[in-house]
């Protein structure tokens, strides 16, 4: 977050943190964590190390200075600040944190403002239902537990959450110390989500679920956005089907799925998803041209369009229509079953 600048990497331990450009090597021999004014502090070699502000590096609790001392009995020869993460979010909570906790207060309620788990996918079923199971007890939750209301959409277009709910996420962020208040400000980017990095503190979700489900909410909307992608790239064959449509009025279309060319990508997100054919047959561009010829012409245009070198794709037949089906266009899978076609496609004519 913008207000909790992180600290440098070469963050030094001696002689108060001071920060330095060189490797600094170890100095101390015993750590140890001991109680004392103002919570429990770190020792090295029987005395307190300190921020980079020069505050003393005090822990709210037994717990939470012990994890900080581990990191520093575990350093060999020279100071590795990568491998300290409790110790520097330790001093941002003291030296930053501490002086700026409306503002980190906002910022973790701006999230909520634009939850990643109210952006749901409205298709392929499949990830509906995915996003569904693994958002929705979520959102439940906030709901019942903060009373936290955030309402869901589909798509991408943002969607404007009750101030009064974001509002409370502001609070609670200020309930909290400094060193919680800390950890939630780390946690909610992370997730990218104001609800989890509650449920997170509050103890209701766990560390080890809350990466998992980090990952899972990346995998989520990045199927999104790819399928988004697949749409827009894969060619509107909704427009060749209305194109179809108007030109024959007396007769049926039956067209074979299996034939359209699809690019690459297209044809492996339909094999590898059935329900994915609702978007690569109702959205995209238009680039292609559809038009008829009899049946005993096609080899000769073939072999004109080979010459010509351009692409020619035989992608159906049309047949006599009973009434029922008179100006059809039927869209079939390899077994011959019909595919619901959800968008006709703009007519041209």
């Amino acid at each position: 977050m913008s207000h909790i600048p992180p600290l440098d990497p070469n963050v030094a331990a001696r002689k108060g943190f001071r920060e330095s450009e060189e490797r600094l090597k170890r100095f101390w021999k015993a750590v140890d964590v001991a109680e004392g004014k103002g919570g429990w502090a770190v020792t090295l070699d029987g005395r307190t190390p300190k921020t980079p502000a020069h505050a003393p590096m005090l822990l709210p609790t037994e717990a939470a200075g012990r994890l900080v001392a581990e990191e520093w009995a575990a350093q060999g020869e020279f100071i590795d600040p990568g491998t300290m993460p409790a110790t520097g979010l330790a001093s941002t909570a003291i030296d930053r944190v501490s002086q700026v906790r409306e503002a980190v207060a906002e910022e973790i309620a701006a999230y909520a403002g634009s939850d990643a788990l109210c952006y749901l996918a409205d298709h392929p079923t499949s990830l509906v239902t995915r996003q569904a199971a693994a958002w929705g007890p979520w959102r439940d939750w906030a709901a019942a537990d903060l009373g936290v209301v955030l309402a869901a959409a589909e798509g991408i277009v943002h969607c404007a959450q009750d101030p009064a709910a974001v509002a409370r996420v502001k609070a609670h962020a200020l309930s909290l110390d400094d060193f919680a208040l800390t950890g939630l400000a780390t946690a909610v980017p992370l997730l990218g989500s104001a609800v989890l990095g509650l449920a997170l503190q509050r103890g209701a979700l766990s560390g080890e679920a809350a990466e998992h489900r980090s990952r899972r909410r990346r995998d989520l909307h990045e199927t999104q956005d790819v399928n988004v992608h697949r749409e827009r790239r894969l060619g509107d064959v909704a427009l060749v089907l209305a194109e179809l449509r108007s030109l024959v009025a007396t007769h049926q279309v039956l067209i074979e799925g299996d034939a359209f060319p699809l690019s690459p990508a297209g044809r492996a997100a339909v094999t590898q998803d059935p329900d994915l054919w609702s978007a690569v047959l109702g959205g995209g561009d238009d680039y292609e041209l559809a038009f008829t010829l009899p049946s005993g012409e096609v080899s000769k245009l073939g072999q004109l369009a080979q010459a010509a070198g351009v692409t020619l794709t035989v992608i159906g037949r049309i047949v006599a229509g009973e009434n029922a089906k008179l100006g059809s266009v039927t869209v079939l899978d390899a077994t011959g079953a019909p595919i619901a076609v959800p968008v006709a496609g703009y007519r041209h004519r």
